[in-house]
Parts: structure tokens; C-alpha cells; sequence
């Protein structure tokens, strides 16, 4: 399958030119560009979201939930789901297994309890500790890559302004 990034015009889009080499490009001037295409991309997320919201709405005054225009199908899915409360099913489902309502069996793998680290709590804790104790606690994470790394570009303010002096 060939790469589709290789057939992908990059186009700056402050003024509509269109990169050629990426690799020979300013730095500046990319750094400018990818802060553009980042704003560009908000702004077209919240364009979407009005237009969706506007969908659903007219989906819904319609009374229905599929609703079918020029060859598309609008459907609006609940965003509802359930939230159980784990403490309040253990104690029904205890009551019905004691009443003889539901077998003990019937419920395997419908509550798990979970172990859970605070890791603002952890983290707190370690910079308490020093020497054994300090060590023994390390032992007990990993550092984890997560994703891709991300570059942030954000507009820097000019504390001295430029010029003649």
C-alpha cells in the first residue's frame, strides 16, 4: 500500500503556498505553519460541531432518529449509557443470592475490584522518602510511552522590542 503522506501536498495556509521539500524548509517558517494548521483545525472542529448539533436538532424536530437526505443517512445515537453504582449492585445482588433469588455462580466476573494508584498521591510520597525507603517505593513504577510525542508550538512574546536602541 503506498504511503498517502508521500502524495500530500503541504499548502501554508496563511497565504495558499505550497511547501515542495519539507526537508529544506525554515524551521520558522514551518513552526509558523504547523501553529496555523493547529488553529485552522480548532476552528473547522468547532464548525463541524455547530453543523452537527444543527443535524440532530432537525433530526430530532423530524421525530425520528434516522433520517434520510439526499442520499445520506442522518442518525442520531443516544449519548446516554448506563453508570452503575458498584456498592449499591454488590449489596442487591448479595440480598438475591441470600434470598435465594440468583445463584452465586450466575454473577462470576460482574463486579471485579480493581486496584487503582493515585499517581499525584504516589508521586507526593515519593518526594518524602529518601534512601531504602525512597528505592523500595521506585521499584514499583515504570516510565510508559504513550502515543506519539507531541510538539507544542506557542507564540512568544517579545519582552524587548526590536529596533534602534
Amino acid at each position: 500500500m503506498p504511503d498517502a503522506t508521500a502524495e500530500l501536498a503541504v499548502v501554508d495556509p496563511r497565504d495558499g503556498t505550497i511547501l515542495q521539500d519539507l526537508q529544506t524548509e525554515a524551521t520558522g517558517l514551518l513552526a509558523h505553519v504547523a501553529l496555523e494548521l493547529t488553529e485552522r483545525v480548532r476552528q473547522m472542529r468547532l464548525m463541524r460541531e455547530l453543523v452537527e448539533a444543527e443535524l440532530a436538532h432537525r433530526v430530532h424536530d423530524a421525530g425520528r432518529r434516522v433520517v434520510l437526505v439526499d442520499g445520506l443517512e442522518l442518525k442520531v445515537e443516544s449519548g446516554r449509557s448506563r453508570v452503575w453504582d458498584p456498592e449499591d449492585l454488590e449489596a442487591a445482588l448479595r440480598d438475591l443470592v441470600d434470598a435465594g433469588t440468583l445463584q452465586a455462580g450466575e454473577l462470576t466476573g460482574l463486579i471485579t475490584h480493581n486496584v487503582h494508584v493515585d499517581g499525584k498521591h504516589a508521586q507526593r510520597l515519593l518526594g518524602l522518602l529518601h534512601g531504602p525507603a525512597l528505592a523500595a517505593v521506585e521499584r514499583c513504577f515504570r516510565w510508559e510511552t504513550k502515543g506519539r510525542e507531541r510538539l507544542v508550538i506557542t507564540p512568544s512574546i517579545t519582552l524587548i522590542p526590536e529596533g534602534p536602541s
